[in-house]
């Protein structure tokens, strides 16, 4: 009887499991309750045959197995959708046509806002705060594994630093301006909108680690606004060259000055995030 039940709750665990990865827009609590439901009939069948011990101890099990079956199965078909508003007022996201979040203006160096959405393809856009309608949607994807960054009406620019520690590299790792866009699927973020630390502490055995953070690029953010997208769009482009990134005479200034020609309101001096020479870096 005990391994019958065993098998029984092996079998409900993983029929959670399938359920929670692949009904994407199943609500957590009722994936929970429905764990709780499945798990439970084992328990119902040693009941019915008069196994009271073993009836007990597997409804104990099934009510503490619901939970770390079902939760971390809806996480990964849930992936977080972060929302930097780099607009300087509120706003409200919208995703397929519902109202989820309103969002304030991005301050700081902390993790901005975010949600979690089902994988697959969705509709999201935004508005000024309690409008009725979007005014803007993008149709992107949501993948599992990944990082997702969305800056309403592409006001945000961002730049990626990775910095290795110990006997890490840095190699293989994008790095540098970010194209301008206002949906970006990033591979890893350890820290967002502030620098990588000076130290990080890792089991003895490793030999070194791999730090990467999301930065607001100030000097791609001051063409918000003053300069149309055009514009902007060219300034990302030419810092996404090598040469772009060099600071020499074909960099970070030139293509500065030509955003600059281009848009006689932006101020005449680089700002000090345009003249990154590098994203990458390495530490003891």
């Amino acid at each position: 009887m005990r391994q019958r039940v065993a098998a029984s709750l092996v079998v409900g665990a993983a029929v959670v499991v399938a359920i929670g990865v692949t009904v994407r827009r199943l609500p957590l609590t009722a994936l929970l309750a429905l764990a709780v439901a499945l798990l439970l009939v084992p328990a119902a069948l040693a009941a019915r045959r008069r196994a009271a011990g073993t009836g007990a101890a597997a409804a104990m099990a099934a009510l503490a197995l619901a939970p770390w079956v079902s939760v971390p199965s809806w996480v990964v078909a849930h992936p977080v959708l972060h929302v930097d508003n780099a607009i300087a007022t509120p706003i409200d996201l919208w995703i397929d046509g519902q109202r989820r979040l309103t969002v304030a203006p991005a301050a700081g160096e902390s993790e901005p806002p975010f949600v979690r959405i089902a994988v697959g393809w969705h509709r999201i856009g935004w508005s000024a705060a309690g409008a009725s309608a979007p005014v803007q949607e993008t149709h992107f994807e949501i993948t599992p594994f990944a990082e997702h960054l969305y800056t309403p009406g592409g006001a945000g620019c961002y730049w990626i630093a990775v910095t290795a520690y110990g006997g890490a590299s840095t190699h293989g790792w994008a790095h540098g301006p970010q194209p301008l866009a206002d949906y970006h699927r990033l591979e890893r973020v350890d820290v967002w909108f502030g620098p990588t630390p000076d130290v990080v502490h890792e089991p003895p055995l490793a030999r070194g680690a791999v730090r990467v953070a999301v930065q607001r690029w100030a000097a791609c953010m001051d063409l918000f606004g003053r300069c149309d997208h055009d514009v902007r769009r060219e300034f990302v482009d030419c810092m996404r060259t090598i040469d772009g990134r060099r600071g020499d005479g074909t960099g970070a200034g030139d293509c500065w000055g030509t955003a600059s020609k281009r848009c006689p309101t932006a101020a005449s001096a680089v700002p000090a995030a345009a003249s990154v020479t590098g994203a990458t870096s390495a530490r003891p």
